[in-house]
């Protein structure tokens, strides 16, 4: 089966406009910009690229042109009014695509027509737009046509728009909420209405089109909703990468797959398995990056946090009940290319939440420690409500199980604490700041001065861990690249009962470095005992 009869056959496609509707949203593309999206687009599976409006100007048409020519499996179009100099411009850039279409539109509701097309009559935009599908015949055979501002349009004149596109020779007839006004249910009536009053939809020569605005945050939803109104016929889903588009924006790529997949309950009668939706996030990223528009955390499926726990009862209750279950969502990270679910500790996590952060970062805290250790980690917590990164980070766990199980954390240096101050005065005699399971502790070490600075920290260590461990290695390696203070990683490593633990330090002063290396090493030997079997 050619890609071309595959195209026709299939039920359900998606016509991707990221590229124009997307790009009307003071995007603005550059052309390589275009180019790089246009292959992710062709790379998911895409069934139609809206590349752009040739008629809109230089840029356009070159930009159309070029992904013509390297785009080779989806369908390319081009946007164009109905104008025979829009049309002719069309079909001039889409002369190397493999396959082309030509998307036509004029506005349909009754206040254009008497506002904007000065009074024009309803038989005469029947006659005139079917002579514009004529013509963009002569160039293509796939001939799309919109009925801008459908959802305003009183339905009967929209059915009689589209019995006249398809006995011009459209294949494909759009009626779009313009406006984003539109509710689900509107747009399922509407869908209904036209399958019931258009034969050519119903005898599926006619393929029936969605393209919802967002302005009241029902794009996603007018889409399902519009797909599922049309029942049997071939239908279209015109989507964007991150809802990218005027205003509010579009119904979104992402959102309308993969609602669609997981309630198949509910919309039966379509899908979208021939998209590869493990590629959503990355395409999603990438968009994002090119376009300057952030994608927030709540974004349905590609935002950073759809995928992250962090309250107790949900992390429970995904953990017992498992994953595809109902579990507060049945939607699985892998399928649109998150690696898995994370686990998040903030300030509202309980202790289900700490312990199995803690298992992921390779330990088991002791059933006894579970409750004084959540509080201690959650008072930590509370202090970064408000800041640019509200959970702890796993290295910021990591030194809360130092400072809870070990013997504490070298403080950080600041403008009103030093973690290290040494004098050497025929001994060394050095205070030490120190972050602890209750707070902040003020050590004092010494040691002769031919010993050195490091042996009085170990003989305090060994004090205060209870671990008799010895020196097996250290060493110490420079950045010189930009000058005397770039600073060095200091690696010390340690032996208790045969055991290796290597702590790791970096920083511009080597006393204090190595200093901070030793903490590590002796805070992993102590953390051994509540490590998780490798």
């Amino acid at each position: 089966m050619t890609f071309q009869e595959h195209q026709t056959d299939r039920d359900t496609i998606i016509l991707d406009t990221t590229l124009r509707d997307g790009d009307q949203a003071g995007v603005l593309f550059s052309q390589p910009q275009k180019i790089l999206i246009a292959h992710g687009l062709d790379e998911i599976g895409v069934d139609v690229i809206e590349a752009g409006n040739a008629f809109s100007g230089a840029f356009d048409r070159q930009s159309i042109a070029q992904i013509s020519r390297e785009v080779r499996r989806p369908v390319i179009c081009s946007l164009a009014i109905c104008n025979d100099k829009a049309i002719e411009a069309a079909a001039s850039v889409l002369e190397g695509a493999e396959r082309a279409r030509i998307h036509l539109y004029r506005a349909s509701s009754k206040e254009h027509l008497q506002n904007v097309f000065h009074g024009m009559g309803e038989q005469q935009y029947l006659d005139d737009i079917a002579g514009h599908i004529e013509r963009a015949r002569r160039y293509t055979s796939d001939v799309e046509y919109s009925a801008e501002d459908a959802t305003n349009t009183p339905w009967e004149f929209l059915a009689r728009i589209a019995r006249r596109v398809a006995e011009a020779g459209g294949t494909t007839f759009n009626a779009p909420d313009t406006y984003g006004q539109a509710l689900p249910t509107e747009m399922q009536g509407m869908m209904e209405y036209l399958y019931d009053h258009v034969p050519a939809i119903r005898e599926r020569r006619l393929r029936v089109s969605t393209h919802n605005h967002d302005d009241q945050g029902l794009a996603t939803a007018n889409t399902l909703f519009a797909l599922h109104g049309m029942r049997d016929a071939k239908k279209q889903a015109e989507l964007t990468v991150n809802g990218l588009g005027e205003r509010g924006g579009n119904s979104s790529l992402a959102e309308t797959v993969m609602t669609s997949r997981y309630r198949k309950d509910r919309f039966s009668g379509f899908h979208f398995d021939h998209i590869r939706s493990e590629m959503l996030v990355r395409l999603s990223r990438v968009v994002s990056a090119l376009s300057g528009v952030a994608i927030p955390r709540n974004t349905p499926f590609v935002g950073a946090g759809v995928n992250a726990l962090g309250t107790g009862t949900h992390v429970a209750a995904q953990g017992r009940i498992g994953l595809g279950n109902g579990a507060y969502r049945d939607n699985i990270p892998r399928d649109v290319g998150f690696d898995g679910f994370t686990i998040e500790f903030g300030a509202t996590s309980g202790k289900g939440v700490a312990d199995l952060y803690a298992q992921r970062l390779g330990y088991r805290i002791p059933e006894a420690d579970l409750v004084p250790f959540t509080a201690f980690a959650k008072a930590y917590a509370e202090q970064k409500r408000g800041t640019d990164c509200r959970t702890v980070t796993p290295e910021e766990y990591r030194s809360l199980l130092a400072q809870y199980f070990g013997i504490g954390v070298p403080v950080k240096n600041g403008e009103k604490q030093q973690f290290l101050h040494a004098v050497k005065n025929g001994q060394w005699l050095m205070g030490l700041t120190v972050d602890c399971r209750n707070g902040q502790e003020q050590w004092e070490a010494r040691s002769e001065e031919r010993q050195g600075a490091l042996q009085g920290v170990a003989a305090l260590l060994r004090e205060k861990s209870g671990i008799d461990f010895a020196f097996e290695d250290q060493w110490e390696q420079s950045d010189r690249s930009r000058g005397e203070k770039s600073g060095s990683v200091t690696v010390i490593t340690i032996t208790v009962d045969k055991q290796e633990y290597q702590g790791v330090a970096e920083g511009t002063d080597v006393t204090e470095t190595t200093v901070r290396a030793l903490f590590d090493a002796v805070n992993k030997a102590q953390l051994a005992r509540i490590a998780l079997p490798i």
